[in-house]
């Protein structure tokens, strides 16, 4: 089985719990590849919360391919 690329658009509060909500199903039953979140807060790039890495900014969706956002 493979598993669906998923970047979580924004980093702040609801990005958070949305991601630990995955991180909670792929423990159970893995279904989610978490590449990380996207922000369009330059300070926040290369950073991580709770150890999902911040990738950039939403632009940043226009040159990787995601299954999901």
């Amino acid at each position: 089985m493979s598993l669906t690329a998923l970047v979580i658009a924004g980093a702040g509060g609801f990005g958070r719990e949305t991601a630990q909500t995955v991180m909670a199903i792929n423990q159970r039953e893995p279904a989610w590849n978490l590449l990380g979140h996207v922000d369009d807060d330059p300070v926040l790039t290369g950073s991580d919360i709770g150890g999902v890495p911040i990738v950039g900014p939403l632009d940043w969706l226009r040159s990787h391919d995601v299954s999901a956002v």
